[in-house]
């Protein structure tokens, strides 16, 4: 069975990005029936030489959207990282979302098989021999790391969620079996 590559990377990222902005609702609402500051929760951070909460949704969506262009060939889109509240970082997620969709099955085609070439935030140029390569060793464990640290963080101050709101699996997407 092939799989279309777009349909591979495409999908499992929206999914991880659609399920990121839900915990931010979630989020949102524990901190306002809990009267929490917002400003604290988003400078949360697991332990002192961690990034913070706000810096965690950022990765995820910078991954999400640096990835899929740097697959299809493409300079990456800027995004404008002037978050400062919860909901300024859903928008930012639901940006990423939109980019990404922009994208298209063919460009993903024509190109997955084409090395993957990017510098590091460091500067350190990085070449990958092709999509699935760069998807498997490196875009997928980057943007799944970044978005359990969401969750951890929001589990570690309180906010009910569970592995259910992690995996996000729709109701339509499952059928079930007698």
């Amino acid at each position: 069975m092939n799989v279309p590559f777009y349909d591979l990377v495409v999908p499992t990222l929206d999914i991880g990005l659609r399920n990121l902005k839900n915990f931010l609702i979630t989020t949102r609402t524990h901190c306002k029936e809990n009267g929490i500051s917002q400003s604290a929760f988003t400078e949360c951070r697991l332990y002192p030489d961690m990034l913070h909460f706000t810096k965690q949704v950022q990765i995820c969506c910078n991954f999400a959207l640096r990835g899929t262009h740097f697959i299809c060939g493409k300079e990456p889109p800027i995004l404008d990282y002037v978050q400062a509240t919860i909901k300024e970082l859903q928008a930012s997620v639901e940006e990423t979302r939109g980019k990404i969709s922009l994208l298209t099955p063919e460009e993903f085609e024509n190109n997955y098989q084409n090395p993957v070439v990017f510098n590091l935030r460091d500067g350190t140029p990085v070449q990958f021999p092709d999509g699935l390569t760069y998807i498997r060793g490196y875009l997928f464990p980057n943007f799944y790391f970044h978005l359990t640290t969401v969750y951890n963080i929001m589990r570690h101050n309180g906010v009910k969620v569970g592995k259910q709101d992690f995996i996000g699996v729709a109701n339509e997407d499952v059928v079930a079996v007698s």
